[in-house]
């Protein structure tokens, strides 16, 4: 911090107006000559003096960058003090007193960013789709809504492939994924990654490997 303290200056050569040219500028007359605080009249006095006078205008020098210099770092000790009266404030806020809701307002926000760090991944619910003789429609799968959902197929009335190519298709006829799936353990198993909302879907099951065939259409109801 800047003291406000200057050496001494030489005394006054003698009686005289403020910025004569006969005698140097008192501190009292520099002091206020750098604030801006000499009478009308005497300013100009001053001025005329210090066209000539080296001594006095190294002082008026002076006086100016010890009143720069305060004047900084006195701004710089109030802004200090704001900043910790604001975060006295905040610690105060913190600590006092508080409504019923503003305490259920602060659980809640604690538990929206703690709970979703340790909610485990939900399974995929499995679907067995029926694969049935001749032209009889096979029961609709049933799967439940916003739920990863695992496809099951069994193949044992199914042309015996090394691949299939399985596709999701919503009520509109779009695909909304599709995968080549490999048989193991006499079925095909195939989880999408599309989490379906309610409606009526079609799996379709196609071979893969004789341009596309359409072998099979399984229903999926999703509620």
């Amino acid at each position: 911090m800047v003291e406000n303290s200057r050496e001494a200056k030489p005394p006054m050569k003698g009686p005289g107006r403020a910025g004569s040219p006969s005698m140097c500028l008192t501190d009292e007359e520099i002091e206020a000559h750098v604030l801006s605080r000499l009478p009308a009249g005497a300013t100009e006095a001053v001025e005329e003096h210090l066209l000539y006078c080296t001594s006095c205008l190294d002082r008026v020098e002076e006086e100016e960058r010890f009143s720069t210099a305060f004047r900084a770092a006195a701004r710089a000790r109030e802004a200090e003090l704001r900043a910790g009266a604001a975060a006295k404030g905040w610690l105060a806020w913190l600590r006092g007193p508080y409504p019923v809701w503003a305490g259920a307002l602060a659980m809640g926000l604690a538990l929206c960013l703690i709970v979703p760090w340790n909610r485990q991944p939900e399974p995929a619910q499995a679907v067995r789709l029926s694969v049935v003789r001749g032209s009889e429609p096979a029961p609709a799968g049933q799967a439940v809504a916003g739920r990863p959902v695992r496809l099951e197929i069994d193949t044992t009335e199914l042309p015996r492939l090394s691949r299939y190519h399985l596709q999701l298709v919503n009520p509109r006829n779009e695909a909304l994924s599709g995968k080549d799936v490999e048989p193991a353990g006499g079925k095909l198993v195939w989880e999408p990654e599309t989490l379906l909302a309610p409606g009526a879907y079609w799996v379709r099951l196609y071979d893969s490997q004789a341009g596309g065939v359409l072998l099979r259409e399984f229903g999926l109801s999703v509620k």
